[in-house]
């Protein structure tokens, strides 16, 4: 793995004639979206041809979010042909699912990601996990590159830190993380208008949903572990989507006592469970805990996806994390 590989990036950039495909993640999230829109428009206005792919459709969430329709279905055409690949914010090369068919034989393929399990995939790796976005990479690859950042392109690069700092709340936002927001805000980014849609814009059907997951917490390990269920019922009986969980988890974090937070969905066939988990103490890491289970991220947040989950998995995931807070030396609440 190459920790800093930003020139021979742009050298590569700028030996491209063809189109660069920026490929997100599947399921795509804040981070994802606003570092493939921001690095697109930035390449663009530098003369570049660009195109955006990704498996899975931008969230309503996001779609307020200038040029987000630069983000096209897998089976668009792209044209001029593609020469260069660049996969932003994705830990794991299967992350981008069926848009792998879209990479030609042969042709280089850049991992950029500030993910600690990212195993450094792909022909040149930038592999950054101090960092607090990857949103926060992609400026200052364009810093050091000299290319300008338009007002637009700000707006999606100021989305993605934002989102993936817990709108700089998290441990991992740092002086500089605030610095490269502040220049952000300078290029045009408007930040209170970003913050209006991404925080006070939610539908009626996601404050239900939330009401009823409230209604289903679990705690365990003396109260530092908060847990709850979702799945088809509950997303029936409050009519929202599977996209409006994101966010959920920071209002179970959020409770007194509670150092792990998790959310457990059971996907629609009924089998399969999405894991999400987020820690506030940089002693649990809960990335540790979402490997055991074939997943990762960051200390602080992390998911994993269980194919076949066991009878036991529940009091399983319990243990282990009871057994990592306990090692942490977290004394229960009284």
């Amino acid at each position: 793995m190459t920790t800093q590989p930003t020139q021979t990036i742009l050298e590569a950039i700028d030996n491209c004639t063809g189109s660069i495909l920026i490929i997100a993640h599947n399921r795509p999230d804040g981070d994802s979206i606003g570092s493939v829109l921001g690095l697109a428009l930035a390449l663009d206005a530098a003369g570049k041809k660009v195109a955006i792919r990704s498996e899975d459709p931008v969230p309503e969430k996001y779609r307020f979010l200038p040029c987000v329709d630069l983000i096209r279905e897998l089976d668009a055409e792209i044209n001029p042909p593609v020469e260069l690949v660049m996969i932003l914010d994705c830990a794991d090369f299967d992350r981008i699912g069926a848009a792998k068919a879209l990479i030609p034989p042969g042709v280089t393929v850049i991992n950029i990601d500030h993910h600690a399990t990212n195993a450094g995939f792909g022909d040149i790796s930038w592999i950054d996990p101090n960092t607090a976005a990857t949103g926060e990479m992609i400026v200052r690859l364009l810093n050091e590159g000299g290319i300008r950042i338009p007002q637009d392109c700000a707006a999606g690069l100021l989305t993605a830190i934002i989102t993936d700092t817990g709108s700089f709340q998290y441990a991992q936002t740092t002086a500089e993380t605030l610095r490269i927001a502040a220049n952000l805000i300078e290029a045009g980014a408007p930040i209170s208008d970003l913050c209006e849609a991404l925080y006070m814009q939610f539908s009626r059907q996601r404050v239900r949903l939330l009401a009823r997951l409230l209604d289903r917490l679990n705690f365990a390990c003396g109260g530092h572990f908060c847990y709850a269920w979702l799945d088809s019922e509950i997303f029936r009986k409050t009519g929202a989507t599977r996209e409006e969980t994101e966010g959920l988890i920071d209002h179970i974090r959020a409770i007194e006592g509670v150092v792990v937070a998790a959310i457990l969905e059971r996907l629609p066939d009924g089998q399969q469970i999405r894991m999400s988990l987020r820690s506030k103490n940089p002693d649990v890491n809960v990335g540790a805990i979402a490997a055991i289970y074939g997943g990762g991220g960051h200390i602080a947040a992390a998911g994993a996806h269980i194919a076949e989950p066991h009878a036991e998995f529940e009091s399983e995931l319990v243990e282990h994390v009871c057994k990592t807070i306990d090692q942490a030396a977290i004394r229960p609440r009284a």
